[in-house]
Parts: C-alpha cells; sequence; structure tokens
C-alpha cells in the first residue's frame, strides 16, 4: 500500500505542477491496485487516486476518460456529506472538466454542466462553512 500511497501523492504533485502526461505515466499503472481497495478500510483513497487521474487527463484534453473517472469520484465521494473535502474537491474538479471542456468543444452544453456543477461545488461549500 505505501507504493501506491506514494505513487498517488508523485500524480499529485505532477498535476499540480501541469505535468499531466506525466502524472498520467505515474497514476495509470496503479489504478487497478488502487481499485482493489474499494471495499475496505483504505476507500477513501480511491476517490483521491480518480480525482487526480481526472485532474490530469483534463490537463491533455482527454475529456471523455476525465469524465468517467470524475463522476466515479464523485459517486464514491457524494455519500460523505458536505463536510467531505474530498466532496468539495470532487465538484472543483468536475468544473475544472467541463469549463475545459467547453472551452475546446463550444456549443455542446458543457458550459451548462459546469454551471451545474457550481451549484452544488457552492451548496457544499456553504454547508462546510455554515
Amino acid at each position: 500500500i505505501e507504493k501506491l500511497i506514494a505513487s498517488n501523492l508523485d500524480g499529485h504533485a505532477l498535476v499540480a505542477q501541469g505535468k499531466h502526461a506525466e502524472a498520467i505515466e505515474v497514476l495509470v499503472p496503479i489504478e487497478a491496485a488502487t481499485r482493489k481497495y474499494l471495499n475496505d478500510r483504505n476507500a477513501w483513497r480511491v476517490p483521491r487516486f480518480l480525482v487526480n487521474l481526472g485532474r490530469a487527463r483534463v490537463g491533455v484534453r482527454q475529456f471523455p476518460a476525465a469524465k468517467e473517472n470524475l463522476q466515479e469520484a464523485w459517486n464514491i465521494v457524494k455519500g460523505y456529506g458536505p463536510t467531505s473535502a474530498e466532496a468539495r474537491d470532487c465538484a472543483q474538479a468536475l468544473i475544472a472538466l467541463y469549463t475545459a471542456w467547453s472551452t475546446a468543444e463550444p456549443s455542446k452544453g458543457h458550459d451548462i454542466k459546469a454551471a451545474e456543477w457550481q451549484v452544488i461545488a457552492d451548496e457544499l461549500e456553504a454547508a462546510h462553512s455554515g
């Protein structure tokens, strides 16, 4: 598990540095192993991994794959409640996805999706702050 944690942290750092292709190279090889934790005490690691991978894929314009990763992460974290940092982070990643996708492919409704996720993110933030 330590290797998976280290690789996910490396992937996160690469995304933060804008090195999206390099992050994908680090994250994709550990995807299957990371998913094995969905049903144990380390399940919380899976959505963090998926958000990192989704953000990396947005950075290289792999929008459908990013959507799949981020939606899967959301399906896990939405049950964590509005105080969850993971839920708020995932919503922000989905806003970034649809904003970038809308810029790359205008007039396809991605701007509407970005606005819908912004409402969700605002609700989560209000619940967290309130």
